[in-house]
């Protein structure tokens, strides 16, 4: 359980507290048997792998195996990789970290934007690369061509889950028949939405439509 302290007056994240750290332990090979016969089964487009190294991907080899059946079964796989858990993501569709993450990842910190993003590509053997920057919005990388979209004007409430709608949204997309950056740019507009909310914050296809005047 992971509980955030704001500061309600100006909307400042001063702290977070982890609780039940302690009681985690990795996941079992059974209940990662158990998720493949259920892609098996329900034959998804798409699957998510949001790592927060809570002990589901740590010292498993659950993302290598998820993703290996997910390319075999032409399932798109989109992952927000830790770095220490990076290597078991190796070979996913779409890599999605922060910028700090990606640095840590490649091992570099002098790269620029488009470097980084070819040199996480490279290590990650993935076919789309999208490193999201904060306030300088996200880069995205396709294997060719590389792209900045900048962030949009909002007034940031709390910034829970904009990682996780980033990666939902580019998912989506993708699966739909948008191209990668499009993909991004729908992400990014769905970001600037959920950040003005305060807590873990949905998003819905009305607001979405309704950002895009759709």
């Amino acid at each position: 359980v992971k509980q955030r302290i704001v500061e309600t007056a100006f909307n400042d994240y001063l702290s977070r507290i982890d609780l039940g750290e302690a009681e985690l332990t990795s996941l079992p090979a059974s209940a990662i048997q158990k998720i493949v016969a259920d892609l098996a089964r329900f034959k998804p487009s798409a699957l998510i792998l949001s790592d927060y190294n809570k002990a589901v991907f740590a010292k498993t080899h659950a993302g290598t195996q998820l993703i290996r059946f997910a390319n075999a079964h032409q399932i798109l796989t989109v992952v927000d990789p830790k770095p220490v858990n990076a290597h078991t993501f190796v070979g996913a569709h779409v890599v999605c970290p922060n910028v700090k993450e990606a640095r840590e990842i490649v091992g570099a910190s002098d790269l620029t934007l488009e470097e980084l993003a070819r040199a996480l590509q490279k290590k990650m053997h993935a076919r789309f690369v999208v490193i999201t920057c904060g306030n300088n919005g996200m880069v995205c990388f396709d294997g060719t061509q590389f792209t900045h979209i900048p962030v949009e004007t909002m007034d940031i409430v709390d910034v829970t889950g904009a990682g996780d709608t980033v990666c939902s949204l580019i998912a989506l997309a993708l699966v739909s028949g948008s191209s990668l950056v499009d993909a991004c740019r729908i992400a990014n507009r769905g970001a600037s939405l959920v950040v003005q909310k305060r807590g873990t914050a949905t998003l819905t296809a009305a607001e979405l439509r309704e950002a895009f005047r759709i």
